[in-house]
């Protein structure tokens, strides 16, 4: 059940109902596999789930004490909360609930991985991620060249429904060097979602030397038109260039490639840059859209009382167009301190730091930043699907640390018997 939830994991844009939002065939498959651990009494998930739930609903109940205390003052009418409820009540939201039962099955696919690793290695958990990526993939190929040839939106699958009458499987064109091309997005709802799907799996592509695989997916990249896919190509090179050598040579061989696609393909090139300018210099509507939206969450959260600066006012009450203000308005500084330190902590505790271990490191360091930027997606499966991946090194590295230690142990009193009998101490 845990490799058909990974398989399925990056369609996002289909669902089993939307009766109940977010009913996903991963999230289903997770829900099945969450209930069946619980029924046959399984410690370990059980246990996990306790302890999950203790922490963070005292951590939810502080925030809440504080609201009731100290009542915010400021006022929140331009921040975007999730549930509809008067912005007034701001004590126990109803989205609480439904927004912490998201996090619940990622965190517990989170810890299914980290057994499933345990007992079975990495090897058969990478390459069935990467399997499901291409299907993904060749779903986005299919609606490209179906649109190129008919002018049509060919997606049969997408079904989810956000909100009111928002469909997600947003159809979008874009004009690049006189040619209408659909943007790609398959599955994943909307481009920038494909892009924030498909740059951990670029990203690590290339620390596993699948140099063909490697400039397929930056292709794939490329044609979401996305800024997310721009910024975290970026954020992959800049951190390529801090945690691995030959820095002199990737910036030289980085600026040759920018140039000569830009000679080579000089009007196309000119509106792809264009496009992405026009956003980052919020002379885009949506560039503008999460400038705004940026102020208003972060001036909200930031005229707060000093225990919800700390705390926040509570999980999943509020939507930013970006991860660093949800999350700052939703869980507070402590909140945003424990999220990041979730997804670099491993690498430094892990000793040996191989290629592969770097890897994983940069694409999760990455996926962190383009989610604080851009991307307010907290329950994507491959956000916990590449923590899980670093997290078991440590845990592998960690064990095989207490093994050594513990075969020290046994074998010293051998060797001090050995000493003692021939250079025994003169008392």
């Amino acid at each position: 059940m845990l490799k058909l939830a990974l398989f399925f994991a990056p369609i996002q844009s289909f669902v089993v109902t939307n009766i109940i939002k977010g009913l996903t065939l991963s999230n289903s498959i997770l829900l099945l596999l969450m209930v069946k651990s619980l029924l046959t009494f399984r410690k370990q998930i059980i246990t996990v789930i306790i302890i999950f739930s203790l922490a963070f609903i005292s951590f939810f109940l502080v925030a809440q004490w504080s609201i009731l205390v100290m009542p915010p003052k400021y006022d929140l009418s331009n921040v975007t909360f999730i549930s509809k409820e008067s912005i007034k009540q701001l004590f126990f939201r109803k989205s609480f609930i439904t927004q912490s039962l998201y996090l619940l099955v990622v965190v517990s696919f989170f810890h299914f991985l980290l057994l499933y690793l345990r007992n079975y290695g990495k090897e058969k958990i990478l390459n069935l991620s990467y399997l499901s990526i291409m299907v993904f993939i060749a779903y986005g190929y299919y609606e490209f060249f179906m649109y190129l040839v008919t002018g049509q939106n060919f997606d049969f699958i997408s079904n989810r429904i956000a909100g009111e009458d928002f469909q997600v499987g947003l159809f979008q064109t874009i004009n690049i060097a006189g040619v209408q091309i659909q943007r790609l997005k398959s599955l994943a709802g909307e481009p920038s979602m494909f892009a924030f799907t498909i740059l951990p799996f670029f990203t690590l592509s290339v620390y596993l030397k699948r140099l063909k695989l490697s400039i397929f997916l930056l292709i794939t990249l490329l044609l979401s038109t996305s800024t997310s896919a721009a910024l975290g190509i970026f954020i992959w090179f800049i951190l390529d260039v801090i945690y691995r050598e030959n820095r002199i040579l990737k910036i030289v061989l980085f600026s040759l490639l920018i140039l000569a696609s830009t000679i080579l393909f000089y009007e196309a090139a000119y509106q792809y840059y264009g496009f992405i300018e026009a956003k980052l210099m919020l002379q885009h509507g949506s560039g503008i859209e999460r400038f705004v939206s940026f102020s208003d969450h972060f001036t909200g959260w930031y005229n707060s009382n000093f225990i919800n600066l700390l705390f926040g006012y509570g999980f999943g009450y509020v939507r930013s167009t970006d991860g660093l203000t949800t999350l700052l308005f939703n869980v507070g500084l402590i909140g945003v301190l424990i999220y990041i330190t979730f997804f670099t902590l491993p690498y430094f505790l892990i000793k040996q730091k191989t290629d592969y271990i770097k890897g994983l490191y940069i694409s999760n360091l990455s996926l962190l930043i383009v989610i604080l930027i851009s991307v307010p997606e907290f329950y994507y499966p491959h956000i916990w699907l590449f923590n899980a991946l670093l997290w078991h090194e440590y845990f592998k590295d960690l064990s095989f640390e207490k093994r050594f230690i513990s075969g020290v142990m046994e074998i010293a009193p051998i060797f001090s018997n050995i000493r003692l009998r021939f250079w025994p101490i003169n008392r």
